[in-house]
C-alpha cells in the first residue's frame, strides 16, 4: 500500500495505491490524521491506483469523510475503479459521499457548487 499526500493550493489530495486493508489502515492512519489537521477547502482521495478495499478500508474512508465534514471541509472520492468502486456502490456510500471521476472534477464541483 502506498500513500502520497499532495497539496495543490487549497486542495489536499490523498493518493492511495494497492490494497487498503486492516493492516494498511493502521499503518497510514497517523499520516492521514496529519493531513486532516492542515487547512484545506477540499480533501480528495485519489483512488486511481487503489486495487482493493476491505471493510477496514471502507471504515477509514467514511471516517475521513466525517472528519472533513466536521471541519466544514469538502471531501470527495475520485477515480474509483474495479473492486473499490464496486464496494462503494454496493454499500451505497456514493449516495452520501461525493464521488468524482478525477480530482479536477471534484475541484470544479466545489467551485460551482
Amino acid at each position: 500500500m502506498g500513500l502520497a499526500i499532495k497539496s495543490d493550493g487549497d486542495v489536499r489530495v490523498l493518493c492511495l495505491d494497492g490494497e487498503l486493508d486492516a493492516y494498511e489502515v493502521q499503518s497510514i492512519r497517523p499520516q492521514l490524521e496529519d493531513a486532516l489537521a492542515q487547512p484545506a477547502q477540499l480533501i480528495a482521495v485519489d483512488a486511481s491506483e487503489l486495487t482493493m478495499v476491505d471493510s477496514s478500508g471502507i471504515g477509514l474512508l467514511v471516517y475521513l469523510f466525517k472528519q472533513a465534514k466536521a471541519k466544514n471541509v469538502a471531501f470527495a472520492l475520485t477515480a474509483l475503479q474495479g473492486q473499490p468502486a464496486e464496494m462503494i456502490s454496493f454499500l451505497k456510500i456514493d449516495q452520501r459521499v461525493p464521488v468524482h471521476g478525477s480530482v479536477s472534477e471534484a475541484r470544479r464541483a466545489l467551485i460551482s457548487g
